[in-house]
């Protein structure tokens, strides 16, 4: 069975026409609060939504079910600290790698939003 709205974007999401409307209190469970104005950044909010789908989307079932087109892989990857930036303005930061396995029809040859599965 194809993956629902909000399997992908939460209890709250829905799709009228071309607008698709996500509550961010459907990522709350990530671990984001965004009930704080510095938490609304297009970063965190992106975040947020990656954490939720990698928390609900998972698992051997979904990944050999071929009616779903996005499953996250199980686990995270190895953090890695890393320095970015110039000096005197270089920050100490963390990488934190997710994968996702997005499943299209088998005649697409690259990445197209339209071919994928669901």
């Amino acid at each position: 069975m194809p993956q629902t709205l909000q399997q992908l974007y939460g209890a709250n999401a829905v799709l009228n026409g071309t607008v698709l409307t996500v509550e961010l209190t459907n990522f709350t469970n990530t671990g984001f609060d965004p009930t704080k104005p510095e938490n609304l950044t297009p970063g965190k909010i992106a975040a947020a939504h990656l954490k939720f789908m990698r928390d609900n989307n998972k698992g051997e079932t979904l990944a050999n079910d071929p009616a779903i087109g996005i499953v996250a892989d199980e686990g995270i990857g190895q953090k890695q600290f890393i320095v970015r930036g110039e000096d005197p303005n270089a920050q100490a930061q963390i990488s934190i790698p997710i994968t996702f396995n997005i499943y299209t029809l088998d005649e697409a040859s690259d990445f197209d939003p339209d071919k994928v599965i669901g």
